[in-house]
């Protein structure tokens, strides 16, 4: 699995290193860009999953005002489709935990299959996302 929490113009060396992974069957998640119509370099790239929200084509999570980490052992709030692509990866990295021979073929539906929408926003849901590969989502229950 490779997450690229990047997302710009076009560069000919990543590219060639990106088709390299998929032609692998690497699991590639890219940042989608903050623009609503298209997704940036190297989410635009097909066989990879584009995290950020605002079109169908992306896979929709948290991206504004996000707490993470910062240097000193500080947090802080942090913006931005490379915040959602954290998240992406972590759900994909919890579909392989529970079952690592999943093709990216089959984590790009589960992803798929787990986005729903709440209050007229597309939303990832983890625990759907492993319903939809067969894991056991008791734990998942309120």
């Amino acid at each position: 699995m490779l997450n690229l929490s990047i997302g710009g113009t076009e560069d000919p060396l990543l590219r060639e290193l990106i088709e390299a992974a998929l032609a692998k069957e690497m699991i590639v998640i890219a940042a989608s860009g903050e623009g609503r119509n298209r997704n940036a370099f190297p989410a635009s790239m097909s066989g990879v999953i584009a995290a950020g929200l605002g079109r169908s084509d992306r896979i929709p999570a948290p991206m504004r005002d996000v707490i993470t980490t910062a240097p000193g052992e500080r947090h802080r709030f942090a913006s931005g489709s490379s915040i959602a692509t954290a998240h992406v990866t972590g759900i994909v990295a919890l579909l392989l935990a529970e079952n690592s021979s999943l093709s990216r073929t089959d984590v790009g539906q589960a992803l798929s299959d787990a986005v729903h929408t709440k209050n007229e926003t597309r939303v990832l849901d983890a625990c759907s996302a492993l319903t939809a590969i067969g894991a056991d989502t008791t734990a998942c229950s309120p």
